[in-house]
């Protein structure tokens, strides 16, 4: 007996394999289908599932394109209601049966497609089981229902063989633990382990600034242990509350699993079991899934599809809550953008941060890195650091804007006090929305600057606008406060054509599928996707793979320094390796304007 995730040869053909391996498109071309309307009810014991169905009209024959598993569920099993599947009226479910080309046939009796998930929400078939829409349409629901459905398991057919791959395993045990972020405060660890022994380990990050409308992180409060910001709740929560709610349920179903932590939260802000012990649960299920299917995490998320390489956003100078110094904007980066691969992208801006850091000790000025790895000299102001920078970019070999850029995370909701911007670490003066954007315009007159973060407060939507307006058509304008990885905020700023980037961290929101919404959202609408890490990180590389899997083309994960953030830049260079020729570096292209 085969171990579940592990394919099994059930053609003799020539060389057999899956379709997720594929890089081109693979055409099944399907016979006949018949269109089903299954009551819920059990088939009495001895009887043939058969005589359970009535059948209700038969489709015509269509040629399928498919790039992904088509999943199925062996005819010989009833096929069951999926609770929580918003396509499906209470005890019922479509279903169909179909008829395999001679070159894909087996022993076995064709299979029925099992339905699930929320690809074609509100589909209507009309009398000859066709989309009231268009025929076409019938045609790509359907599909899109095969390849998102819930596995029991996995019919994966080519043209040069076929492979029935077992079902996903359920999940046996959820574990907790209170372990220690970069900054030696306690964070949280969940173990998810499943049927057969397969297991996927997550940390949750942690920020130092953090917005106002971001989903709460549970803190002990307890003085007595590390200063109050034990995690020992969250740990209890995950343990006593979570877990038993999980158990026995298929890892792959992630949809399933993130609405179940939401409503057994049932708070907007997760303030009731923890974001960190929501999200900790969330990505470990991700990873379990991704290790019993056998394959890297971000090909899992992508299904296949992520294939690009982010440009990174190297956090190389540190100022505002992240340092001590007189800057008022929180972090200075650069961005590697021009060149053809990531290696050498991030070859020049290691070489850039290593180029400062000699600059900044040839001026007597601290090269002690911060809790990003970056710098944090006393320099004086931003146009100061900007020409650090820029002269770092240079004696590294490189050109200034054409090869390495330079971005701006400016964190303005901590300057922002009684309707003006305070600049309480340098003069102390005080600038309106306006007189900001004033500023933003001259630096990126005087300096090669693509992308400027949080360049106002999170609830500033007029000024937003209005540095969208000005802005937005020369420089990548990131919302990270304003946006916080919610849908909902992110909806008014598409509809208000604020900003026309988004941040995305998984702790802002708290689970998985909501992070990848967000995601999804914005790339529609043509917004840049920047995922990025917080200040209190692990050795956990997941935002790695959610850049590659999600395509999401760039990515802010520190500097050049700290184990911790290094880790996420070994991962993409460990990906760039195993895509091979299919890898594809996003460089400046990935850079959003309105």
């Amino acid at each position: 007996m085969s171990r579940p995730g592990q394919p099994v040869v059930v053609q003799h053909a020539p060389d057999p394999y899956l379709l997720s391996h594929v890089p081109e498109p693979i055409v099944a071309a399907f016979e006949e289908i018949e269109v089903r309307k299954v009551q819920h009810k059990a088939v009495p014991e001895g009887e043939d599932p058969e005589t359970a169905l009535d059948v209700v009209e038969r489709a015509g024959q269509f040629d399928a394109l498919a790039r992904e598993p088509i999943q199925v569920a062996p005819i010989s099993g009833f096929v069951r209601v999926l609770d929580g599947d918003p396509f499906l009226d209470h005890g019922q479910v479509l279903t169909f049966r179909r008829r395999i080309p001679r070159f894909l046939r087996n022993r076995a009796d064709s299979p029925a497609v099992r339905l699930g998930g929320a690809a074609g929400r509100g589909a209507a078939f009309d009398e000859k089981g066709r989309s009231q829409d268009h025929e076409d349409r019938f045609h790509r629901v359907f599909m899109n229902y095969i390849l998102g459905a819930p596995p029991s398991g996995e019919f994966l057919a080519s043209a040069s063989g076929a492979c029935y791959r077992p079902g996903m395993p359920t999940i046996q045990a959820v574990r907790a633990r209170e372990i220690l972020d970069s900054r030696g405060f306690p964070t949280l660890e969940v173990e998810v382990h499943l049927e057969g022994g397969t297991r996927g380990r997550a940390a949750v990050p942690s920020g130092a600034s953090t917005g106002a409308h971001e989903a709460l992180e549970l803190r002990d409060g307890d003085a007595r242990r590390f200063r109050g910001k034990g995690v020992l709740k969250a740990v209890a929560n995950v343990t006593e509350a979570i877990a038993p709610k999980l158990a026995g349920l298929e890892a792959g179903r992630q949809k399933l699993i993130d609405e179940i932590l939401l409503e057994l939260d049932g708070t907007p802000n997760k303030s009731r079991l923890g974001a960190n012990a929501i999200l900790g649960v969330s990505l470990a299920v991700a990873r379990a899934a991704a290790e019993a299917e056998g394959r890297p995490l971000y090909e899992a998320l992508g299904r296949g599809r992520g294939v690009t390489l982010p440009v990174p956003f190297m956090n190389v100078i540190n100022g505002g809550a992240h340092a001590d110094n007189p800057l008022d904007f929180q972090e200075f980066m650069l961005v590697p953008g021009g060149f053809a691969s990531f290696r050498e992208a991030l070859r020049a801006g290691v070489e850039s941060f290593h180029a400062l850091k000699s600059i900044l000790r040839s001026r007597a000025k601290s090269t002690a890195v911060g809790d990003e790895g970056g710098f944090a000299p006393d320099v004086k102001s931003a146009e100061e650091t900007l020409e650090l920078l820029a002269r770092a970019i240079e004696e590294a070999g490189y050109a200034p804007g054409r090869q390495v850029a330079l971005a701006l995370d400016v964190a303005s909701s901590e300057l922002f006090q009684d309707g003006a911007y305070v600049f309480k670490k340098s003069d102390r003066s005080r600038r309106s929305a306006d007189e900001l954007i004033a500023l933003y315009e001259k630096l990126c007159g005087e300096w090669p600057l693509v992308s400027i973060e949080d360049g106002l407060a999170e609830d500033d939507w007029d000024g937003w606008r209005r540095l969208t307006e000005r802005l937005g058509g020369k420089v990548q304008l990131v919302g990270d406060d304003l946006f916080v990885t919610n849908t909902e905020r992110l909806r008014r700023g598409l509809r208000e054509k604020i900003a026309n980037a988004i941040l995305i961290k998984v702790n802002q929101i708290g689970t998985l599928t909501e992070t990848v919404e967000a995601v999804l959202m914005a790339q529609r609408e043509k917004y840049g996707v920047v995922i990025s890490h917080r200040s209190g990180e692990t050795e956990d590389v997941t935002i790695a793979d959610l850049a590659v899997g999600l395509n999401a083309g760039m990515i802010k994960t520190g500097s050049a320094s700290r184990s911790e953030r290094t880790a996420k830049y070994n991962q993409l260079l460990r990906i760039e390796e195993e895509l091979g020729p299919r890898a594809r570096f996003a460089g400046f292209e990935a850079l959003a304007r309105s």
